[in-house]
């Protein structure tokens, strides 16, 4: 596809020349692509894939399908951590077998690794309820999300507030120091 290809070509330029092909230097924000912008992590990842296997088919669509299969992992571990065994093994055999899923995971487009680090996120927020200090990595995925794909643009910043004020009485038991870094990373996202 057309984003397939320019995702290829920015990876390419990143890996040769440390620039997108407009001439910035490891871009951060975004990428220029041919009529839109694209969110810099998936292009790193497929920078990643193509220093290994080379400037290939392959090489673009390998951290979608890497990233799909670990998605299944994820459900499979936040339905066994909400429900049971049973749960979990169906959840994560109909996402498996789920055509959304299926067509997007054999694509090198930023959907698939973008529904990965949010389901991780979720996953680690809703396990700080043992533990609290699990908040962080939440918000460390949740922010990767934020870097994959523009819907998230629009839907993390009202989800992450529901979420916070679901689980405000078990925000604050997290102590001072983590609350230091949590403002420190939230600046920083």
């Amino acid at each position: 596809t057309m984003d397939e290809v320019s995702i290829r070509y920015n990876a390419f330029t990143i890996r040769t020349l440390g620039s997108d092909q407009e001439g910035n230097v490891l871009p951060l924000a975004h990428f220029k692509s041919l009529g839109d912008y694209k969110l810099p992590l998936h292009i790193y990842l497929v920078a990643a894939s193509q220093f290994i296997f080379g400037n290939s088919a392959f090489a673009i669509r390998l951290p979608g399908v890497l990233l799909s299969t670990a998605t299944i992992v994820v459900v499979y571990l936040l339905s066994k951590y909400l429900f049971d065994d049973y749960v979990a093994i169906i959840t994560s055999s109909l996402l498996a077998i789920s055509p959304w899923h299926v067509f997007h995971s054999r694509l090198g487009l930023e959907t698939t690794p973008a529904v990965f680090f949010f389901t991780v996120g979720l996953l680690f927020f809703i396990m700080t309820k043992k533990n609290p200090r699990r908040f962080i990595y939440s918000l460390l995925f949740f922010i990767l999300a934020f870097y994959t794909h523009h819907d998230y643009w629009v839907f993390l910043p009202p989800f992450l507030l529901s979420l916070c004020i679901i689980k405000r009485h078990e925000l604050m038991q997290i102590s001072v120091r983590i609350r230091t870094v949590l403002i420190c990373i939230i600046i920083l996202a």
